[in-house]
């Protein structure tokens, strides 16, 4: 490998080379500057960021190496975030966890184009008055450690709610790490094409910001499946992505 390279770009080239978008959680906070860590091994790699830590095991033999690196760097509330092919028993492990993992596809648009969004919904930036609301209406927020923090944050960072007579319908961000994430829409107002014009207003930032949209898709959760195909989304052939916290 070349040596001029950084150690972000020899670790961007080794998983592309093994997928050309399949790791793009991993390879898009390296090409933007947002990991601030990265651990190249011969089998497997390792980044960090936004106090979370994703890694990539290339063999069997490199889960409970990999497992026991992250281990020893990582704080207590850190993320975890694991790829590889079968359900991880030893790294859950080496980290205590006795339930089982459900797995993760990841999608990625590879061709991103702009969509024309239409929509009786007013899409505009959510604001620190629904914070709350949002901690309140995120299915998955019992699973961060301090979600009054990390919503906070992350409405600082851009997050967009769709309003309905001054009534908000439903909402959509991106996770700490930057994929694509917390879609809702309020049951009252399912079945109006929010939750697909939400996604494509959230497409459309990302383009514009010279990224690469991509997202998490939980195995059992069959209607983001179908919405990610319907709006252009490659979806890994597998479930490939565990989160172990």
């Amino acid at each position: 490998m070349d040596k001029s390279l950084s150690q972000q770009e020899k670790a961007i080239t080794i998983l592309k080379k093994r997928h050309p978008w399949l790791y793009t959680d991993m390879t898009e906070p390296l090409r933007l500057g947002t990991a601030d860590r990265c651990i190249i091994e011969e089998d497997y790699v390792i980044i960090r960021v936004a106090e979370t830590w994703i890694w990539a095991v290339f063999s069997d033999s490199a889960e409970e190496k990999a497992a026991l690196r992250v281990k020893s760097l990582m704080k207590e509330h850190d993320g975890l975030c694991l790829h590889c092919d079968h359900d991880p028993q030893k790294t859950r492990d080496i980290f205590g966890i006795k339930d089982k993992l459900i797995p993760c596809y990841i999608a990625v648009i590879n061709q991103p184009k702009r969509f024309e969004i239409n929509t009786d919904a007013l899409l505009r930036p959510l604001t620190h008055e629904y914070d709350d609301f949002v901690i309140e209406h995120y299915r998955m927020a019992k699973f961060f450690t301090n979600p009054k923090e990390t919503f906070h944050r992350l409405i600082d960072q851009g997050m967009t709610g769709a309003f309905i007579d001054e009534e908000i319908a439903g909402f959509i961000g991106s996770q700490p790490e930057g994929s694509i994430g917390m879609l809702e829409v309020m049951e009252k107002f399912r079945r109006r094409g929010i939750g697909k014009a939400l996604e494509q207003f959230r497409i459309n930032t990302y383009i514009d910001e010279g990224k690469v949209p991509y997202c998490h898709i939980l195995e059992n959760n069959a209607a983001s499946l179908a919405l990610e195909k319907a709006l252009g989304y490659d979806i890994s052939d597998k479930s490939c992505i565990y989160w172990l916290n």
